[in-house]
């Protein structure tokens, strides 16, 4: 919830868009951050298990690995 904004510097200069809102919020998340600030990126790492898992099951249910749906479009 937005309590009230406090500020908006450079306003005039940038926009309602682009300048920079200072807030004072309550009650906002959760949050997920998809690159830290090391650079580790939330979305690669679990494209990685998603693409482990399924070529385990693939394994598993003696699909081979390069097949692919069909399409039906």
């Amino acid at each position: 919830m937005i309590e009230y904004h406090l500020r908006v510097p450079l306003k005039k200069e940038l926009g309602s868009i682009e300048a920079a809102w200072q807030l004072n919020i309550t009650e906002l998340g959760p949050f997920l951050v998809d690159i830290d600030s090391t650079g580790k990126n939330h979305f690669d790492k679990l494209d990685k298990i998603i693409d482990d898992n399924r070529k385990n099951t693939y394994k598993k249910l003696n699909i081979l690995e390069d097949f692919e749906f069909t399409k039906l479009y």
